[in-house]
């Protein structure tokens, strides 16, 4: 079992995983989707990529957050460029969100090695 710390960090980088995982679904392979679709997802981008830059600012407060939270927010805030008004399909949200997974997914699978009951 992880320590607190370590799982705090475990959980808010999964959260961050997920939510990205979220949009990409939704886009998925679409060639069109409706208005409210996406006036959501730019919703939802709106508030994942406000989360990345207040996570990537607000700085660490013990080891797993200098190792593992820290570097992840920051790569994935400073890689996420696009518009938050911008069109998700035509302005190619689903490359852009991938590259993120990846920043975020990196070093959660480095973290949940060392713990993986967590």
């Amino acid at each position: 079992m992880p320590n607190k710390e370590a799982l705090e960090v475990i959980l808010e980088l999964r959260k961050f995983r997920d939510d990205i995982d979220e949009i990409m679904n939704a886009i998925g392979d679409k060639a069109f989707i409706s208005r409210e679709e996406k006036e959501l997802l730019q919703e939802k981008f709106k508030s994942l990529k406000s989360r990345l830059n207040d996570a990537a600012k607000r700085g660490t407060h013990n080891e797993f957050q200098d190792a593992y939270f820290e570097p992840a927010v920051r790569s994935a805030s400073a890689n996420l460029l696009i518009a938050t008004n911008s069109h998700p399909i035509k302005s190619n949200w689903h490359s852009a969100l991938y590259g993120i997974h990846i920043d975020v997914t990196y070093y959660l699978d480095q973290l949940e090695k060392q713990f993986p009951d967590a």
